[in-house]
């Protein structure tokens, strides 16, 4: 098949092991060694084509970039090699010097978080005000309503919105991306796990914030009055906890590990 497609022969390459052109034209002139034309060979991890015109090692991140058009990365428009870590297509921050890869929304270019391990912003009009650390932008982490770069929670280590107009309006602190609901939560000063704080959040009749019960691990309610009053903690207001009949919210019993109803 390759050489009804490319009319020339074929090697296997000794590195990565599929079939190279010998053709002298497209020997690369630094590294000596065969570049790979087939117009079809797909990469066995990314799943999309992998450079197939003369490839060069990158001289500081030591493994190969792509020189062929269809190589290019399709809005950073230069070359772009497979990161080591995350298996997609990355480019040389000219500054930075490591790997960076452009985000498919804000349209520029990222870093792997040292932290978190996920790409964050490095340019400096991104940089929190306060913190003064990088803000992660991985499609995943940008808010869904303020559609603003996210961080990494010091203490719940998962996304927390920095922008001014995501801290909560009453507590003046950063607010988190609910791990399961994907909305904002704030860190309750009481019981130090994530509230809900977005309208979406707030329970469909009581009218107040949400959080997760530290045992059945589900949105329980923290309002004062909706802490039970003789066994006080929270009480659930996920839809398989509330009652089927009084039709109010339940509790998780602290003996019994049950729903218990608190009307």
């Amino acid at each position: 098949l390759h050489r009804h497609i490319s009319n020339h022969p074929v090697v296997i390459h000794p590195v990565v092991k599929h079939p190279v052109v010998k053709h002298p034209v497209v020997k690369h002139p630094v590294v000596k060694h065969p570049v790979a034309i087939h117009p079809v060979v797909i990469h066995t991890v990314v799943k999309l084509p992998v450079a197939i015109h003369p490839v060069a090692i990158h001289p500081v991140a030591k493994h190969p970039v792509a020189k062929h058009p269809v190589a290019i990365h399709p809005v950073a428009k230069h070359p772009v090699a497979i990161h080591p870590v995350a298996k997609h297509p990355v480019a040389i921050h000219p500054v930075a010097k490591h790997p960076v890869v452009k985000h498919p929304v804000v349209k520029h270019p990222v870093a792997i978080h040292p932290v978190a391990k996920h790409p964050v912003v490095k340019h400096p009009v991104v940089k929190h005000p306060v913190a003064k650390h990088p803000v992660a932008i991985h499609p995943v982490a940008i808010h869904p309503v303020a559609k603003h770069p996210v961080a990494i929670h010091p203490v719940v280590k998962h996304p927390v919105a920095i922008h001014p107009v995501a801290k909560h309006p009453v507590a003046k602190h950063p607010v988190a991306i609910h791990p399961v609901a994907i909305h904002p939560v704030a860190i309750h000063p009481v019981v130090k796990h994530p509230v809900a704080i977005h309208p979406v959040a707030i329970h469909p009749v009581a009218i107040h914030p949400v959080a997760i019960h530290p045992v059945a691990k589900h949105p329980v309610v923290i309002h004062p009055v909706a802490i039970h009053p003789v066994v006080k903690h929270p009480v659930a207001i996920h839809p398989v906890a509330i009652h089927p009949v009084a039709k109010h919210p339940v509790a998780i019993h602290s003996v019994a590990i049950h729903p218990v109803a608190i009307h």
